[in-house]
């Protein structure tokens, strides 16, 4: 059974036990840090992943990303808790404490939307134009931003770093101001030659170069002035990923502009993923793919018994009331025909049960409207 609870009070949710702590921060870490301080923060996400894949977090590990911190790629845990002793996803800030980690600011971001301004265009041949690298590999698949600033660059400390952490293996799509540009989607115009006309586009894995075509574009008017803005869509098929896990609570992010999941809660068998809390988060994307993105999706393999969602907004986001509530009505409905769902359910007259639900869920979309 899955256990769901949609919550507009719930603020906070927390473990019983404590671990280590390890910390993501953009702007003061490094990957080549132990992590586990604030003051020795890691800078990307990656990082996470690779220790988790190869050391492990241990139950009652916390990992901390910085508030106000923005990362154009996922996260992918693979390491699990255990009863009374989660392994934690959360937020800190400057200005709070390790015993409440979550303070202030915006909550980390881990999006797929990244605007390349002017000051990385420049003329390819006749109207077409070519970016700087979205990842400067140095030939052994680490960053060389930092050695040659030849990237599209998150500054960190004063130091180029390329956005991303590891090459690119695709670009998914482009959005040229508010308007997809041409082409298939994770191909574009499939070659440098197949860049024609306004909004086609190519990105080249191999040199991590995007090239694009701008007919009214000149040295003083780079294609970001011409089309109001150009961002590849570079995120991975899942943002978040938790895969195989146990006993892990995951809360106060900010998931967007994603291809294929926002969050995505799997495994393989034997594996499987159980006894997980996603709470307080906002997972949306407007990247048009099919049937795609989902905000939450989750097979876990087996059959799990204790996963919780709270207070998150991903189905609603962007979408007018109407659709929140019909995008909600749906999703509650479904969980009500779960067999283990329905014994675990009391309903004597289903009709005013229903009613009951659509009355709370007008007010959590008035409140939804009401928010950014």
């Amino acid at each position: 059974m899955f256990v769901l609870l949609l919550g507009a009070w719930v603020t906070c949710v927390s473990s019983t036990a404590y671990g280590a702590s390890y910390y993501v921060d953009c702007n003061f870490g490094s990957n080549g840090n132990a992590g586990n301080t604030p003051q020795a923060a890691w800078r990307t996400p990656l990082e996470v992943a690779l220790h988790s894949a190869n050391q492990g977090f241990l139950p009652g590990d916390a990992i901390y990303f910085k508030r106000d911190c923005t990362w154009y790629e996922g996260v992918s845990l693979t390491s699990s808790g255990q009863s009374g002793s989660n392994i934690v996803i959360d937020s800190f800030s400057d200005n709070a404490p390790p015993t409440a980690p979550a303070g202030v600011g915006r909550p980390p971001h881990l999006t797929g939307y990244l605007p390349i301004a002017d000051a990385y265009w420049s003329v390819y041949s006749g109207n077409v134009w070519v970016s700087k690298p979205l990842f400067d590999n140095n030939g052994s698949g680490g960053d060389n931003c930092w050695n040659d600033s030849n990237c599209v660059p998150c500054p960190v400390q004063g130091v180029l770093y390329s956005c991303l952490s590891q090459p690119l293996a695709a670009v998914a799509a482009v959005r040229f101001g508010t308007v997809w540009g041409n082409g298939a989607f994770n191909g574009g115009a499939g070659s440098v030659a197949g860049v024609t006309q306004n909004r086609d586009w190519f990105f080249d894995p191999n040199t991590q170069l995007l090239y694009v075509y701008c007919s009214g574009c000149s040295a003083s008017v780079k294609p970001p002035d011409f089309y109001g803005q150009v961002v590849p869509i570079v995120s991975p098929t899942t943002m978040l990923n938790l895969n195989g896990v146990q006993y892990v609570t995951v809360q106060h992010l900010l998931i967007d502009w994603f291809t294929g999941y926002g969050v995505q809660v799997q495994a393989t068998a034997p594996a499987i993923s159980d006894h997980i809390w996603l709470a307080n988060m906002a997972v949306d994307s407007e990247v048009e793919n099919g049937t795609a993105p989902v905000a939450f999706y989750v097979h876990p393999n087996g059959t799990p018994t204790d996963i919780h969602l709270y207070n998150t907004e991903g189905l609603f986001g962007r979408h007018s009331g109407p659709e929140k509530k019909e995008s909600a009505m749906a999703f509650l409905l479904a969980a009500l025909h779960a067999p283990e769902a329905a014994s675990k359910t009391d309903v004597v007259d289903r009709d005013r049960f229903m009613q009951g639900l659509s009355k709370m869920i007008d007010g959590a979309v008035e409140c939804l409207n009401a928010s950014s």
